[in-house]
């Protein structure tokens, strides 16, 4: 996708000197060109960043094909949520060698398979935790608690 995390993770990208492309279901205005299909940006692809919203029709997106799509020195990248990502075929891949790794902020299952190889790396979906969100999630706190002992509507309440 080409959202606001995909254009920060395009810009990182150019500066690193790679050539980025990318694929949504919707053109965009964007100075990076968009590939023909999924499949083609991934057969293009040295690195595949999955950054997209977690919905129906993106369940299981990066499937079999497009992961055998990469190759066997292709590196996937999910920043999205777990769900778009088809875990046993990925898991099946790695295993396999016809990926060459995974960098996963994120999976859906149990995933133990994956805590072991040495071609996967794995964070607890720190993805977000950046300085700009922490400062947004402790202003949000505040607010809330002012709210409270002034005995007003509290924002986003749960009820």
């Amino acid at each position: 996708g080409m959202g606001l995390i995909g254009q920060a993770v395009a810009e990182r990208a150019e500066a690193l000197r790679m050539s980025v492309q990318w694929w949504g279901p919707r053109p965009k205005d964007v100075q990076w060109p968009r590939a023909a299909t999924l499949l083609e940006l991934a057969r293009g692809a040295d690195i595949l960043v999955v950054a997209c919203k977690a919905d129906d029709d993106n369940r299981g997106l990066i499937d079999a094909e497009v992961i055998a799509a990469l190759g066997s020195s292709g590196l996937l990248v999910n920043v999205a949520r777990g769900s778009v990502v088809d875990t046993a075929a990925l898991v099946g891949a790695l295993q396999s060698g016809a990926i060459g790794g995974a960098g996963l902020d994120i999976i859906e299952g149990d995933g133990a398979a994956l805590t072991h190889m040495d071609n996967v790396v794995m964070t607890p979906h720190l993805a977000g935790n950046t300085l700009e969100a922490g400062a947004a999630k402790d202003a949000l706190t505040l607010a809330i608690l002012i709210d409270f002992f002034a005995s007003r509507e509290i924002m986003n309440r749960v009820v």
